[in-house]
């Protein structure tokens, strides 16, 4: 099986900025929100132009939310 490239983006929360809600793709910031459902707007927008990929919608506290696969989805496993 081949190894994945598949882009992972991340919606995150950064306390302390004035736009707080973060999206990243291999630890860079691809672009900043005031509100949380703008940066996964962006997030998806990203990832449906940029298939293979992933987004990785994050709560505030860093614990994930929900996830959306874009593109051929590896085969399923348990766990």
């Amino acid at each position: 099986m081949a190894e994945c490239t598949r882009k992972q983006f991340h919606v995150t929360y950064r306390k302390g900025l004035d736009k707080p809600w973060l999206v990243t793709l291999d630890g860079e910031i691809k672009s900043e929100h005031t509100l949380k459902r703008d940066a996964a707007a962006a997030a998806i927008e990203l990832a449906r132009v940029q298939q293979p990929s992933q987004v990785v919608i994050h709560k505030r506290d860093g614990k994930i939310q929900t996830e959306f696969t874009y593109g051929d989805d590896p085969e399923r496993t348990k766990g």
